[in-house]
């Protein structure tokens, strides 16, 4: 499986997205062209403390998964087939490239089980 990761910093655009899950919608369903500097692919926001949204979220092969931590707390993305990000401060983000079908698990794991969340890769 091919991975790539990217760190950087989520800019003023992505404010939208998190409004937008916020508000009950889903900012990896939206259809309209990303904002400038927006990660490309399907977006999980770490929100509330100790929640991903959505918490499981389903995708093509070779679709590339950012978490965006909205949170004021720091998190680390952990899959369980191995991998994990960084710490995740406030306002920053992680992705990672799933391009082989299959079901991955994942949690914070500073926070533990509690707060979990699952990819679900299939061929469309």
């Amino acid at each position: 499986m091919r991975v790539r990761t990217t760190i950087r910093t989520v800019r003023s655009g992505l404010l939208g997205l998190g409004l937008l899950a916020a508000a009950g919608g889903s900012a990896a369903s939206e259809t309209a062209a990303p904002a400038e500097g927006a990660p490309e692919g399907a977006v999980v926001q770490i929100v509330d403390f100790m929640r991903f949204e959505p918490v499981t979220l389903t995708v093509e092969p070779g679709t590339t998964v950012t978490w965006i931590n909205n949170d004021g707390s720091n998190h680390i993305i952990q899959l369980r087939q191995g991998g994990k990000s960084p710490r995740l401060r406030h306002g920053a983000n992680w992705s990672r490239s799933f391009d082989t079908p299959g079901e991955y698990p994942y949690i914070c794991a500073i926070h533990g089980e509690r707060m979990s969340g699952t990819i679900i890769v299939q061929a469309p």
